[in-house]
């Protein structure tokens, strides 16, 4: 059934010379338009081209039967009913250039998914301190006061956290995206350096390393309102998994732990959301790392899930248009 909505994507455009007629940049957003297309009418342009009046002066459209590159000036007002955010690269290297575009899509009149708020409140991983004050099992995390000393952090002890901690791991705590600003406490030599970090990164929080991120990975589950799409084990030997070009991909059904854990979370997040990526350290006692709703890469072609998680996103955005949130 065609889609009563016209869906506007955010990914970034990039020319490609050997393939000028599908321009975007990640081959998961070259299958999403793709699949969009063939449930109704589609425009797919970058966050970085929208300016404070809506107009956007190049993106990509089609529907079913054709698709066409348009550069000129457009209303994207005109082009959308629902705009989906995803796929949007480095936005820790342009934080006022990405929160002037939150700002303009505060006043779009139809539906963002995930919504302004949403984005905007998990830009911050306050929300682990949060999610851990009500009892949930993240792993543990503490606010660093700038005037910290590094006798300070190799001393800090975290709450309810009996383990022997070998190292800390430091992390900015707004726009902490794709591991920028992510270190080991054992790499900053002397205060100076970690004085350096500190007002380099501003706000930022300390989490002991957690030795199993190295031999068992992380656990990637990926989601559509609640409703589960797929999941994946990320392994590298590496604590930065992210960053890593050696990571190893398996497929990974939740165990009955790991989804009550994230169900836990959905319970009492304050905001309407309709994807989310969870991020956890699978070991008996499973610890959220990480509940992505800015910025979630899917791991669609690492698992081949893409017909699976479009086919569930579809049906999420339909109920979305219908004023279905929950």
């Amino acid at each position: 059934m065609k889609n009563k909505f016209n869906l506007g994507l955010i990914a970034e455009i990039k020319e490609d010379s050997n393939h000028p007629s599908s321009p975007v940049k990640s081959k998961d957003w070259k299958y999403f338009f793709d699949f969009f297309r063939g449930n109704g009418d589609v425009a797919l342009f970058d966050w970085k081209s929208v300016d404070e009046n809506f107009n956007v002066n190049e993106y990509l459209v089609g529907n079913k039967d054709s698709f066409e590159v348009v550069k000129g000036q457009e209303d994207i007002r005109n082009l959308c009913d629902i705009v989906y955010i995803g796929q949007l690269g480095k936005i820790h290297q342009n934080k006022n250039k990405f929160m002037t575009f939150l700002d303009t899509l505060k006043n779009f009149p139809g539906q963002v998914v995930n919504p302004i708020e949403t984005i905007k409140g998990n830009l911050s991983k306050g929300y682990l301190l949060e999610l851990q004050d009500k009892g949930i099992s993240v792993i543990p995390t503490l606010d660093v006061d700038k005037a910290y000393s590094l006798n300070d952090l190799r001393n800090m002890e975290f709450p309810n956290w009996s383990k022997s901690i070998d190292d800390l791991v430091l992390k900015p705590k707004v726009f902490g995206e794709q591991g920028s600003g992510v270190i080991r406490l054992s790499e900053i030599a002397d205060q100076k350096e970690l004085n350096n970090y500190l007002k380099a990164n501003g706000e930022t929080i300390a989490q002991p390393l957690i030795n199993d991120i190295y031999t068992r990975g992380e656990n990637s589950f990926i989601f559509t309102g609640r409703e589960f799409s797929h999941g994946l084990n990320k392994i590298t030997g590496n604590f930065k998994i992210n960053l890593c070009e050696s990571s190893k991909y398996s497929p990974r059904l939740p165990t009955k732990k790991e989804m009550d854990l994230c169900q836990s979370v959905f319970d009492v997040w304050p905001t309407n959301f309709g994807y989310v990526r969870m991020d956890i350290i699978p070991s008996e006692n499973p610890l959220i790392g990480e509940v992505e709703m800015v910025n979630p890469a899917g791991y669609l072609s690492e698992v081949n899930a893409f017909e699976k998680y479009s086919t569930n996103l579809n049906k999420r955005l339909n109920e979305v248009y219908e004023g279905k949130w929950k």
